[in-house]
């Protein structure tokens, strides 16, 4: 959610983010938008796909990760941002809750 270093302002925002549910919503838009696809995508792929901000899923991937619902793929080139860049799919857990 932060990390230790972060300033006492981002562990607020996180605490209040966490709170009011916007979280989980947030970790629910980026679960569907990767069930809708049999290719995986890049956190930027996600973002354009959900018309949200840059690194709107970009916060949510790590988490997601340890919680078991996505997981990491091979690393291709974003056609949005022609960088190298992890793609993400949905675990195998989460196609089997569908």
């Amino acid at each position: 959610m932060f990390r230790k270093k972060d300033p006492a302002t981002s562990k607020l925002a996180a605490a209040i983010l966490f709170q009011s549910k916007t979280h989980s919503k947030q970790q629910h838009m980026i679960l569907e938008a990767l069930l809708r696809t049999d290719t995986p995508l890049t956190a930027r792929q996600i973002d354009r796909a959900l018309k949200q901000e840059r690194y709107f899923s970009s916060k949510r991937m790590p988490e997601m990760e340890r919680l078991g619902v996505v997981e990491r793929d091979n690393p291709v080139t974003c056609p949005i941002s022609n960088r190298l860049a992890h793609t993400w799919r949905a675990s195998k857990t989460s196609l089997h809750e569908r």
